[in-house]
């Protein structure tokens, strides 16, 4: 037996157990890959395409057939969208509002039009055009929440709008599965109408269909196999919900994914949707890991070298043209100029669910091979670029605030668009008098604005509290300032967190804190202590530098996101530092100890310890 496997092996895998080295060769692609990705501190995601890469027809080495190992990646691309529609919920979109919500629907739209030139400037034609603007429209939600959780970013204001637009992009792929395969070769003029009222039809009834078979027997299914207290059963049950799904919609020639997609929506309604992404989420990501490997035996390396111009004009777009739309879109819904660059640059990259579209457009004929090909190998470059851009954002937020404020503030506190504070009662149908007569903070702060006194003059006290951020850290320490009559002024860049804070009496400034004009109109210069409340370690550091330097008596805590943060904000100027999972680490460990009988002193000195060795000594 064992020579005969040998046999086989050397073979290249013919006869029964081909599909098994198929595996085999994908899986440790995927386990080698995963691990050089993360030892370079990059989304998993890349380590599973290079794998494949490693294992593909193109490159030296071992090779698998692709087309076994994309049997099985058939199966990972039906457990991603399944577990992607389970955890969809219109909550979250109408948590994002509107700036994602519309913002998202109008990028993925003018994303498409952008695929027209960029189309005829690869010498495509009009249906190809529009098939590549659909696929450079989708950005990989997969990578966006990898990178905001390695840089402890997920509650960031920037973070949520991306994530938000992520989720109404994941949701546009339902209309371009469905109406994007309807351009293929030969459907022009009536042809094509069609098609795309069939292709619409067949969509409206699966999803018609779907919809009465989701709730009135797939509940009732769960709920009854829940009952049987058998896990393995409840897993057979959800997988067979979810592969049954995609083979009936692609009996029906829709999708394969859309199937499984719907089928995630269907279960998401359930009680039971928990209990199904417990069970499904890791058997999705060993498969998931061996779709992306398949992609990556895709790529030919010779490929990207001699269609060189035409990867790096298609990479251009998608980065520039990306982060140009999203960023633009952003600020016209009111979102501050750094907020919405960082979005942008999150969403400014392809992924996962671009590759499922350029399988079905191969299948459908709408796109050829060489396509397919040159949107890889710029997806894999995308997803490279897109984290060592947002390392260097910082450094290029820096050098464009120092030009902006050198030419153009020139003292005075007008500069809006990049997050500069106003008071919140600053309003287009405010009338100053009116606030002035009621007597009000908000009316003096209007007024004092328009003529420009002293800094002591528009200041109503000295020697108080500035809090950056209203989210859940810095309402708890608003509402202490409050109870000990501390005085204590809000700079917040969320409108609702703004109104807000106002609601409880709180002088609240709309303004993003690193930019100088804000830190000034806090009165930044006679405060006695800043909290930097905020996730986002751009946002953190840049605030903390700027403060020490306007203020080198100001007493700065700030909140870090993660280890290596610590160093970073005590350099530029902190104070303090607090990072929250480690706190909530010592609060255990004190805890604990207490219960064993370890108090006073020694139990002092233990928790004295442990801060010491993660923070370091504090100076002086």
């Amino acid at each position: 037996m064992d020579t005969y496997f040998a046999m086989v092996l050397a073979s290249g895998g013919e006869g029964s157990y081909d599909l098994i080295i198929a595996l085999v060769l994908a899986v440790v692609a995927a386990v080698v890959g995963g691990l050089v990705a993360y030892w370079l501190k990059q989304p998993l995601l890349i380590g599973y395409l290079l794998g494949g890469l490693l294992i593909g027809p193109y490159t030296p080495g071992p090779i698998a057939k692709v087309e076994n190992v994309q049997i099985l990646a058939e199966i990972g691309v039906a457990l991603l969208m399944f577990a992607l529609g389970t955890e969809f919920s219109i909550q979250e979109l109408k948590h994002v509002g509107k700036p994602a919500l519309f913002g998202g629907l109008l990028q993925v739209s003018l994303t498409i039009m952008l695929g027209i030139p960029l189309g005829m400037a690869l010498n495509l034609n009009f249906s190809s055009d529009i098939f590549l603007g659909g696929l450079i429209a989708i950005s990989s939600s997969i990578v966006i929440l990898k990178l905001l959780l390695a840089r402890g970013e997920l509650e960031s204001l920037h973070g949520r709008l991306a994530l938000g637009i992520g989720i109404v992009q994941d949701l546009s792929l339902i209309v371009l599965v469905v109406v994007l395969p309807t351009l293929g070769e030969n459907t022009t003029g009536s042809n094509l109408v069609l098609n795309l009222g069939l292709a619409l039809l067949k969509g409206v009834l699966f999803l018609g269909g779907s919809y009465l078979v989701g709730t009135k027997v797939i509940p009732w299914l769960l709920e009854r196999v829940i009952l049987l207290g058998s896990r393995e059963m409840f897993l057979l049950v959800v997988i067979s919900i979810a592969l049954g799904m995609a083979i009936l919609a692609y009996a029906l020639e829709i999708s394969f994914a859309l199937g499984a997609f719907v089928a995630g929506l269907i279960v998401s309604g359930s009680e039971a949707a928990n209990d199904v992404l417990n069970e499904i989420i890791p058997i999705r990501d060993v498969f998931a890991s061996l779709f992306f490997v398949s992609i990556g035996m895709l790529i030919d390396p010779a490929f990207l070298w001699n269609n060189l111009a035409s990867v790096l004009l298609v990479v251009i777009t998608i980065i520039l043209g990306k982060w140009l739309i999203v960023s633009g879109l952003l600020t016209i819904f009111k979102q501050p100029l750094k907020t919405a660059a960082l979005a942008g640059l999150l969403l400014a990259q392809v992924g996962e669910f671009s590759f499922v579209l350029a399988s079905i457009g191969v299948d459908s004929k709408v796109i050829d091979q060489r396509l397919e090909k040159l949107l890889l190998s710029a997806a894999l470059i995308t997803i490279i670029a897109n984290p060592l851009l947002l390392q260097a954002f910082p450094t290029f937020v820096m050098w464009v605030t120092y030009i902006r404020d050198k030419i153009f503030v020139h003292e005075k506190f007008q500069i809006i668009d990049s997050g500069a504070a106003l008071p919140i009662s600053m309003k287009p149908n405010t009338k100053p008098k009116d606030h002035l007569e009621a007597g009000n903070l908000d009316g003096l702060m209007l007024k004092v604005e328009r003529d420009l006194r002293s800094q002591t003059e528009r200041w109503p006290f000295k020697k108080h509290v500035i809090v950056c951020g209203y989210g859940r850290v810095g309402r708890e320490l608003v509402d202490a300032c409050q109870r000990r009559n501390f005085e204590v002024v809000v700079i917040e860049l969320e409108q609702r967190r703004v109104e807000a804070a106002r609601k409880k009496g709180v002088l609240t400034f709309y303004g993003d804190s690193s930019v100088e004009a804000t830190l000034k109109q806090a009165n930044v210069e006679q405060a006695k202590v800043l909290a930097i409340t905020v996730p986002d370690l751009i946002v953190a550091e840049a605030t903390t530098r700027l403060a020490h330097q306007l203020n080198p008596n100001l007493e700065i805590i700030t909140r870090a996101t993660e280890t290596r943060a610590v160093q970073i904000l005590k350099q530029v100027g902190a104070n303090e530092v607090v990072q929250p999972e480690f706190e909530a680490g010592v609060e255990f460990i004190r805890r604990t100890a207490r219960l064993y009988g370890v108090g006073g002193v020694e139990l002092q000195g233990l928790v004295n310890g442990w801060r010491t060795r993660y923070y370091g000594k504090k100076d002086g």
